[in-house]
């Protein structure tokens, strides 16, 4: 359920599958993947309830060399809904305008059918 409302938001960003990878010289290259390349099913777990372990399991497949920038906790059985993502992806500014978006497309998620499966091709970004 929770792929409703997040699709739209991670697909339009260009930082879905940033990678970061070493320039050689002591810096960092970032390199964005071509869209619809990256398949973002490998970023979502479910978990039956929410718990330190599970958060710090999440936070621990953040990965950016291998472009993991996005983390996200399903605890369905009470809607919670956890997204960890790599400052690199997403800064703090941009959290605040996030937010109010992912609340958005939740309430609006709510308004559609709530058991529609999601079609697997919607999970590739």
């Amino acid at each position: 359920m929770w792929w409703f409302c997040c699709r739209p938001w991670w697909i339009g960003t260009p930082c879905c599958g940033l990678r970061v990878d070493d320039d050689g010289a002591g810096g960092w290259l970032l390199t964005v993947p071509e869209a619809r390349s990256v398949d973002a099913r490998g970023c979502l777990h479910a978990v039956d309830a929410l718990s330190g372990q599970a958060l710090v399991g999440a936070r621990s497949r953040l990965n950016p060399a291998a472009g993991v920038m996005l983390s996200a906790l399903w605890a369905g059985s009470t809607g919670q809904l956890v997204l960890i993502v790599h400052h690199l992806a997403v800064d703090g500014v941009s959290w605040r305008i996030l937010l109010e978006d992912l609340n958005i497309a939740w309430a609006q998620h709510h308004k559609r059918a709530a058991d529609s499966p999601a079609d697997s091709r919607d999970l590739v970004c």
